[in-house]
């Protein structure tokens, strides 16, 4: 009989609403999704199904895990980090090729702990060179007035984009970064709040035929403009998600459990099962 009670709990406990597995990094229009809890080695995996991983890169130094500095550290996080990246403005994380062609909607995710020191952009994610001849993403920190900045290469070599003036940093803190185009307009999320500046346009991502580049975390494409500070949970979607995806993930992390069933729940059904023989 406490065999049966036992397995009958059990049973309740994983088919309990509370521990439905939200997990971002296998949503359909997720095409990368790091969550950056290696803590070591020169490789952080992407966890989605798309292999997009990404090894440090320098000009003198690799990036570095950090360990006693995580996204679990930022107000209002409730999901588990172990570690985040570390970048010291020389250094960065080369992913693989990335094709953004055609994509009619965009959403990129990030946990930053920016770092305001020197004069150049601190690049968060981009798959940019500097020119139109491809799709690409460069969203950064701007320096000068300490707020995000974000251009994408649309359709026929255009461009849009410009500094999210209102969305102001404050250094040596966490901060939820986040990205969405939706072909009405560019709009960029700091901490769950949209920002009042947008940038409007109605084109797809280039549809040109050269347009895989590989994604960088921490610089632009071509290396440049470096992040100095450390990065955490950073993921892409090729669709523009809700506000409320967006404060999901910053609340919650990009894999969570929803609700954790507690030990008075799990207690309870165990009571309540305990006549049946």
């Amino acid at each position: 009989m406490l065999k049966q009670t036992v397995l009958i709990a059990l049973l309740i406990f994983l088919s309990s609403p509370a521990w439905a597995l939200t997990q971002w990094c296998e949503d359909a229009n997720n095409k990368a999704c790091w969550n950056m809890e290696e803590g070591s080695g020169t490789t952080t995996a992407d966890i989605s199904s798309n292999s997009e991983d990404c090894t440090f890169q320098a000009s003198t130094e690799d990036p570095s895990w950090n360990t006693s500095n995580t996204a679990e550290d930022a107000p209002g996080f409730t999901g588990t980090s172990t570690a985040s990246i570390a970048f010291d403005g020389s250094d960065y994380m080369q992913c693989t090729t990335m094709d953004l062609s055609g994509w009619t909607g965009l959403t990129t995710v990030s946990w930053i702990y920016w770092n305001d020191s020197g004069t150049d952009e601190h690049t968060i994610l981009s798959n940019e060179d500097g020119g139109n001849d491809t799709a690409g993403i460069l969203y950064r920190v701007e320096p000068g007035g300490n707020w995000l900045e974000s251009f994408i290469t649309l359709e026929a070599n255009t461009a849009t984009g410009g500094n999210f003036t209102d969305q102001t940093l404050t250094s040596d803190t966490w901060h939820h970064a986040a990205l969405l185009y939706d072909q009405v307009a560019l709009q960029s999320f700091l901490d769950g709040v949209v920002s009042t500046t947008t940038f409007a346009a109605t084109s797809a991502l280039d549809s040109d035929a050269e347009t895989a580049r590989q994604m960088v975390i921490g610089a632009r494409g071509s290396g440049t403009d470096d992040f100095t500070g450390d990065i955490d949970e950073t993921a892409i979607f090729d669709v523009a998600l809700t506000s409320t995806d967006i404060n999901d993930m910053m609340d919650n992390g990009l894999v969570q459990v929803a609700a954790a069933v507690t030990a008075t729940t799990l207690h309870n059904a165990t009571l309540h099962n305990a006549t049946i023989h």
